[in-house]
C-alpha cells in the first residue's frame, strides 16, 4: 500500500517490499515462469518530466496532459512521452533486489 505525504509517497507495508524483492521473490518467479524480464525503475526517475526526443527536463504540473518541449518542439501525450522514456530507460537500470 501506498502512503502519500508531503508530495511524496512511501511504501506502507513492508508486505509489498518482500513481494517485489524477497522472500520468496513472487514477482521474479511469475516472470520465471511466463519467461519475461523483471526490470525494476528508480521510482524518482523523471519518466514524465524528460522530453523522449531530446532528453531535456522540464517541470510539469500533474493537471497538464501533454508534455511540449522548450528545446526541440516536440507535443506528446504526457502518458506517452513517459512510456517511451520507461521503454528506453530498460537498457540503464541495476536490480534493485539483490
Amino acid at each position: 500500500m501506498w502512503v502519500y505525504e508531503n508530495g511524496r509517497s512511501y511504501i506502507k507495508s513492508i508486505g509489498v517490499i518482500r513481494f517485489i524483492c524477497g522472500e520468496g521473490g513472487e514477482l521474479e518467479y511469475k516472470c520465471q515462469w511466463y519467461g519475461s524480464e523483471l526490470v525494476v525503475i528508480d521510482r524518482f526517475f523523471p519518466s514524465s518530466k524528460t522530453c523522449s526526443n531530446c532528453g531535456h527536463v522540464q517541470d510539469m504540473p500533474l493537471e497538464l496532459r501533454t508534455y511540449d518541449c522548450k528545446k526541440c518542439g516536440l507535443s506528446i501525450d504526457r502518458d506517452l512521452n513517459a512510456s517511451i522514456n520507461l521503454r528506453d530507460a530498460v537498457g540503464l537500470t541495476v536490480n534493485a533486489c539483490g
